[in-house]
């Protein structure tokens, strides 16, 4: 076989792979990716956070979980808000009795992974609410830098109407379309998906059922729930501790540049808003680990404390209380209070809460 002959081969079955991986990941989609529009997309969500709303013990988690705390967050009238990344989805009022004790009607509409463009898409729904509202915004150390996760741009229109909202300047929304494309040849999304239809047999649905929960019996260990104030019940395989020796070292979303002048501006023009209109205001730091900071990783023990202390700044210089702190050592949690290197577990919750109310 001649070279050209070769290469023409190998560039054959390269692309016959792609586009079979590509075939399979837009066909199950597990994340909805593909599908995230169109009348009977919102259809979906809509009836998603009904059910949500009428059930006493929660529904098997959404894939569409930005979607769901979006429609979550418009058509509630709760008196607090709890925003911000996966290391605030599981806080309820009884999980933190801090809130319980401020608090009548808590909703949680906190997603994975929230940077700086989702929490601002929440905070323009929340600046409509009534006066005297309390919101609590979880500021991970990533959060004052420019599309720190990429999730967001599917809900691009959310953040330019937010940035209206809040008199920013428009224009800054990028475009997910890119993003969208790569993902079909993702191994990671490949996996998933080939997970999922072995789950189900390998029947096919536009959106996934909308699944009660009954008792915790019928969970498969990656399934997660949402209960109906849109707090998070993580999954049995989710909440699997690790041996300390195996945890983390924090370095989710690490990058040396702790924030980025404009962003701070604007999430400081934000708050400003809110503040003109009654809404109560909280900035909320969830610890990391401890090994985490025992600082194996300098360079990660140094981005905590720089972001931990643009929060601080922020919070003396508007009068908006920052409680929490990356550090666990001050409010009293050890390796038994988390299931990872970045998320306080159900269960350290409250004791967090007792140590931040004694202060």
């Amino acid at each position: 076989m001649t070279a050209r002959r070769f290469l023409a081969s190998f560039t054959a079955g390269c692309l016959t792979v792609l586009g079979s991986v590509a075939a399979i990941n837009m066909a199950v989609d597990v994340s909805g990716i593909y599908r995230s529009s169109g009348d009977d997309y919102r259809r979906h969500v809509r009836d998603y956070v009904q059910a949500l709303r009428s059930t006493s013990q929660g529904l098997v988690k959404s894939p569409f979980d930005r979607a769901v705390k979006l429609e979550l967050a418009r058509t509630t009238t709760a008196d607090c808000y709890v925003l911000g990344s996966s290391h605030e989805m599981l806080i309820n009022r009884e999980r933190f009795p801090l809130l319980d004790r401020q608090c009548r009607d808590l909703v949680n509409v906190a997603v994975s992974g929230a940077s700086f463009e989702d929490v601002l898409s929440s905070l323009a729904i929340v600046a409509d609410k009534a006066a005297g509202t309390r919101v609590i915004v979880g500021v991970p150390p990533w959060f004052y830098r420019r599309d720190a996760d990429v999730r967001w741009r599917e809900f691009s229109a959310d953040y330019e109407w937010a940035r209206t909202r809040f008199g920013l300047e428009r224009g800054r929304a990028a475009s997910a379309g890119k993003d969208k494309w790569l993902n079909l040849i993702n191994a990671e999304y490949l996996r998933r998906n080939v997970q999922a239809l072995r789950k189900t047999s390998g029947k096919l649905t536009a959106f996934p059922p909308i699944q009660p929960v009954v008792s915790p019996e019928q969970l498969a260990d990656r399934d997660s729930v949402y209960l109906p104030d849109g707090s998070m019940v993580e999954s049995r395989a989710g909440t699997v501790r690790a041996a300390e020796a195996l945890v983390g070292t924090g370095d989710y979303k690490y990058s040396s540049v702790t924030a980025v002048p404009e962003v701070l501006r604007e999430f400081e023009s934000a708050l400003r808003v809110l503040q003109r209109q009654g809404v109560e205001v909280t900035l909320l730091l969830m610890p990391y680990h401890p090994k985490v900071l025992r600082c194996a990783k300098p360079e990660i023990c140094t981005w905590l404390s720089a972001a931990e202390a643009v929060s601080r700044e922020l919070g003396a210089r508007m009068g908006i209380p920052v409680i929490g702190g990356y550090d666990p050592g001050p409010l009293g949690l050890a390796h038994e209070d988390f299931y990872d290197y970045m998320h306080v577990a159900a269960e350290g919750l409250p004791k967090m809460s007792a140590a931040l109310s004694r202060k």
